[in-house]
C-alpha cells in the first residue's frame, strides 16, 4: 500500500472534520484483509482506527468539556493499546507463516531425498554413516536402519576402498567442492553393483555436520558400454575375419574402403581399388544393372540380393552375390554400404545340379528319393508315368504303396538291413500300379551318406522290365519249342516209320485175310480179323490225326491251294459217311448257295474238316436217328458252312470242353460213343489255318450247329492271323 493512496483520503476526512489517523487505520486494516491477510492483528488495528474515528467524532461533537477530555483519554488509551496488540499480532503471524513455509521447505526436501532414485549418504570424517536415504534398499536391498553406525567400508569392494576414502577426505579438507569416484558396493545378494559418486562436505552446516555421498548405480550402464565396446570389437573382427568382401562406396562410385577378404578372393591388393571408380572391376554386361541399383541405394533404397560378375587379376570373371544399403549420417546419404559373396563355386554346383536334376527329370527310370523316416520326398515324372501315382500322391506316403504282396517278410527285411547298413540293395521287385496291375522293374536303392557319415535318404532307381521279362521268357519259351518243335519233329518222323509200318502191315494182312486168299475162315476166325481190322484202322487214324495236330503246333503242316469245286468234295465227303448214315436212321441233306461254284483253299484239309463235323453229327445223333444238314452260304468274300443235327445236343457247362485236345463231354458219352476227342481239335486248326473261324450252337436234348467260314480266295501267308 502507498502514502499516495490514502492522501485524498485524509483531505476528504479533513473537510468533514473526521480523524484522518482513524480514517488511515481503517483503511489499512481493509487493506491487509483484501490481501487475504486476515489475521488478529488486522482486527486490533481496525479497532484502533474506530477507537480514533470515535474519538475525533466526540471531541466535534460535544466539543471541549470534562466528559470529552475524560472519554478523550479513554479513546487514546484504547487506541494505544490496540494499535500495539495489533503490531504485536502482526509480527506473531509473520513469524508463524516464515515457520511454516520452512516446515513445508524441509518437508518437500525430505520427500525429494526419501523418493531419489540415487542414493543419499551422509557419513562423518572416519566414514561411519550416519544417515542412509531409503532409496538404499531399492538399489542395493538394504533397510536404512542395517548400514546406520557402520562404516562405509564394509559395504565397498576391497579394491575400490582407497577410491571412496578418497572422496571422503577431499570434501572434508574442500569444503564446498566435489569429488566425483567410481567404485563397486556389494548388495544384500553378495553381487557386486557398480556406482557413481559424488562427495561435497557439509561439516560446518548446521543438522548436517557429515560428508554427504550421493551415488548412482550405473551398473546397467556399465554393462552396456562394454557390450558396446565388445560388439565394436566384434564387427572389427568380423569384417576382418568374414569370409566375404566388405565394401564402402562414395556417392561418387569411388571404392571407399575394403576388408582384406578381398585380396583372398579376386587376387587384387585393396591398393589397387581403393580411391578408384568401382565401375571397371564389373563385367560390362552387368555394369547397367550395378549403375541402376547404386543410384537407387543413393536415394535411400536398400537393395535386393543380386549378382554381379567382378573381374579377378587373373582375368577370370568370378560370380558374386551383392547386397548393398545407404549410410547416412545427419539425414542425407554420405555413401554405400555392401558386402559380396563369391558364388562361383556354388554357381557351378547349381549348374551341375540343375544338369543332373534335369537327366533325372528326363530320364526314362523312375526315381524315388525316401528320407530316413521312410517317406517320401521326391518322385520324378517317370514314375508318374509308370505308376500311375501323381507326385502329389505319392510324397509324404511310405513306398509301401507299391507293394504287389509277391514278396515275402524275408525279402524285404533283408532289403532293409542292406540300406539302413550304408549298402547297395539290388533286386528285380514286383510292384503293383495305382490301378492294381502288376510290373515288374529292376530297383537299385542307394543311401545318401552325409560328411558325418550318417545316412540322411535313399534314392531307388526302377527300371520297368516287365516287356524285357516278357520278351525274355519269350524268347526262352521259343527256344523251348524250338527244341520241342526238333523234339516232335524227329517224333513225327520216328512214329511215321515205326508206327505206320507196322500197321499198315497189321491192315493189309487182315484184309487179305478177310478176303479168304489164305483159305476159309470160321465166323469166330472173321469176327476176330473184323476187329483186328477196325482196330487197326481206328489206330492208324488215330496216327494220323495226332501226326496232324503236331504238324499244326509246330507250323509243319504244308497247305496245297487248288480251286475246286464246293458241291463235288461236299458230294465226295457225303459218300464216305452214306454207309453210316444209314445204319444210324440219318437223313441227310444238303442247302447249298446257287451263287457258289467254287472256292480257293487246300482240298484235302477242306474235306478232312467237313468230314470230322459231319462224322460227329452222326456219331452223337439219337437212337431213333434223325436228320444232318449241310448249308453253304456266300456272305461277301467269305464262305458259311453250317453242319446241323438234331442229335442229343451239348450241355451249357460242357460248352467249354470242345475243341480241347483228347477231352469228350464226359466219361458216358467216350465209353458209349468212343473216340480220342481230337477231331474238333483238327478241325478247329485247321478252319483257322485256312483263315476261317469255327463257332457252335447246341441246346441239350435238341441237336447242335456247327458253322465254320473260309475265304472264297484262299490267303497267302503272311495275311492269315
Amino acid at each position: 500500500m502507498k502514502v499516495t493512496d490514502i492522501i485524498p483520503i485524509l483531505k476528504l476526512a479533513e473537510k468533514y472534520s473526521l480523524s484522518a489517523m482513524g480514517i488511515a487505520v481503517i483503511i489499512l486494516s481493509a487493506r491487509l484483509y483484501r490481501s487475504g491477510f486476515y489475521k488478529p492483528s488486522t482486527v486490533f488495528i481496525c479497532i484502533a482506527g474506530i477507537n480514533a474515528f470515535l474519538w475525533k467524532f466526540v471531541f466535534l461533537t460535544y466539543g471541549e468539556s470534562e466528559l470529552t477530555e475524560i472519554l478523550s483519554e479513554i479513546f487514546e488509551v484504547l487506541f494505544g493499546v490496540f494499535t500495539a496488540l495489533g503490531v504485536l499480532a502482526y509480527v506473531s503471524s509473520i513469524y508463524t507463516e516464515y515457520s511454516k513455509a520452512l516446515q513445508r521447505s524441509e518437508e518437500h526436501f525430505r520427500s525429494l531425498i526419501e523418493n531419489a532414485q540415487d542414493t543419499i549418504t551422509i557419513v562423518n570424517g572416519d566414514g561411519t554413516i550416519r544417515y542412509a536415504s531409503p532409496s538404499v534398499e531399492q538399489v542395493l536391498g538394504y533397510k536404512p536402519e542395517e548400514s546406520i553406525g557402520k562404516n562405509i567400508a564394509e559395504f565397498i569392494h576391497p579394491e575400490d576402498a582407497s577410491d571412496v576414502s578418497t572422496v571422503i577426505t577431499y570434501a572434508g579438507q574442500n569444503p564446498g567442492n566435489t569429488l566425483s569416484a567410481e567404485y563397486r558396493v556389494k548388495h544384500k545378494d553378495n553381487s557386486w553393483r557398480i556406482f557413481e559418486g559424488k562427495g561435497k562436505s557439509f561439516l560446518d552446516e548446521a543438522g548436517v555436520t557429515g560428508v554427504v555421498i550421493n551415488a548412482r548405480d550405473i551398473t546397467e550402464r556399465k554393462l552396456a558400454d562394454k557390450a558396446v565396446r565388445e560388439s565394436e570389437e566384434r564387427y572389427r573382427s568380423l569384417v576382418e575375419g568374414v569370409r566375404d568382401v566388405i565394401f564402402t562406396l562414395s556417392t561418387d562410385g569411388r571404392i571407399t574402403s575394403l576388408n582384406p577378404v578381398f585380396e583372398t578372393i579376386t587376387g587384387w591388393s585393396r591398393n589397387d581399388w581403393v580411391g578408384k571408380p568401382f565401375a571397371p572391376i564389373i563385367n560390362p554386361d552387368d555394369l547397367p544393372v550395378a549403375m541402376e541399383i547404386f543410384q537407387r541405394v543413393l536415394q535411400g533404397e536398400l537393395s535386393k540380393i543380386y549378382e554381379l560378375r567382378i573381374l579377378s587379376k587373373s582375368g577370370e570373371y568370378l560370380i558374386g552375390e551383392f547386397a548393398t544399403t545407404p549410410i547416412i549420417k545427419d539425414e542425407k546419404v554420405i555413401g554405400v554400404l555392401g558386402i559380396a559373396r563369391d558364388i562361383t563355386e556354388r554357381k557351378q554346383k547349381e549348374e551341375a545340379l540343375k544338369k543332373l536334376s534335369t537327366a533325372v527329370q528326363q530320364t526314362a527310370d523312375s526315381v524315388i528319393i525316401v528320407n530316413k523316416d521312410d517317406l517320401i520326398e521326391y518322385v520324378n515324372p517317370a514314375f508318374e508315368k509308370l505308376t500311375g501315382y501323381t507326385s502329389e500322391e505319392a510324397v509324404g506316403k511310405t513306398p509301401g504303396i507299391l507293394k504287389s504282396g509277391e514278396h515275402d517278410k524275408k525279402f524285404y527285411k533283408k532289403l532293409h538291413e542292406t540300406i539302413h547298413a550304408g549298402r547297395v540293395f539290388r533286386a528285380e521287385i514286383i510292384n503293383k500300379k495305382k490301378n492294381g496291375e502288376i510290373y515288374l522293374v529292376a530297383s537299385t536303392i542307394t543311401p545318401i551318406i552325409d560328411t558325418q557319415g550318417s545316412i540322411t535318404h535313399f534314392v531307388s532307381t526302377e527300371k520297368d522290365i516287365t516287356e524285357d521279362k516278357k520278351a525274355e521268357e519269350l524268347r526262352l519259351e521259343n527256344e523251348r519249342l524250338a527244341y520241342a518243335s526238333k523234339s516232335k519233329s524227329d517224333f513225327l518222323a520216328t512214329m511215321s516209320h515205326e508206327l505206320r509200318t507196322p500197321l499198315n502191315s497189321i491192315i493189309g494182312f487182315s484184309e487179305l485175310l478177310k478176303q479168304k486168299i489164305f483159305g476159309e475162315l470160321n465166323e469166330k476166325q472173321e469176327r476176330h480179323v473184323d476187329n483186328i481190322l477196325i482196330s487197326g484202322k481206328f489206330l492208324l487214324s488215330l496216327i494220323d490225326d495226332i501226326l496232324d495236330l503236331t504238324k499244326i503246333e509246330v507250323g509243319k503242316m504244308d497247305l496245297v491251294i487248288e480251286m475246286f469245286e464246293i458241291s463235288n468234295a461236299i458230294n465226295e465227303v457225303s459218300t464216305l459217311i452214306k454207309e453210316e448214315s444209314k445204319k444210324n436212321n440219318i437223313v441227310f441233306k444238303k442247302e447249298l448257295d446257287p451263287q457258289l461254284d467254287f472256292i480257293e483253299a487246300d482240298k484235302r484239309k477242306f474235306k478232312q474238316i467237313l468230314f470230322n463235323l459231319l462224322d460227329n453229327a452222326i456219331k452223337f445223333s439219337k437212337p431213333e436217328g434223325g436228320t444232318v444238314t449241310i448249308t453253304a452260304k456266300k456272305e461277301g468274300d467269305m464262305v458259311r458252312f453250317s453242319i446241323s443235327d438234331t442229335g442229343i445236343g451239348i450241355k451249357e457247362e460242357d460248352m467249354s470242353k470242345l475243341f480241347k485236345k483228347f477231352q469228350q463231354i464226359d466219361s458216358g458219352i467216350t465209353r458209349k460213343y468212343g473216340g480220342p476227342g481230337l477231331g474238333l481239335v483238327i478241325s478247329k486248326e485247321l478252319v483257322e489255318l485256312l483263315g476261317g473261324k469255327i463257332t457252335v450252337k447246341s441246346k441239350y436234348g435238341e441237336g447242335s450247329t456247327f458253322t465254320f467260314s473260309m475265304p472264297i480266295v484262299a490267303k497267302r501267308a503272311g495275311e492269315i492271323k
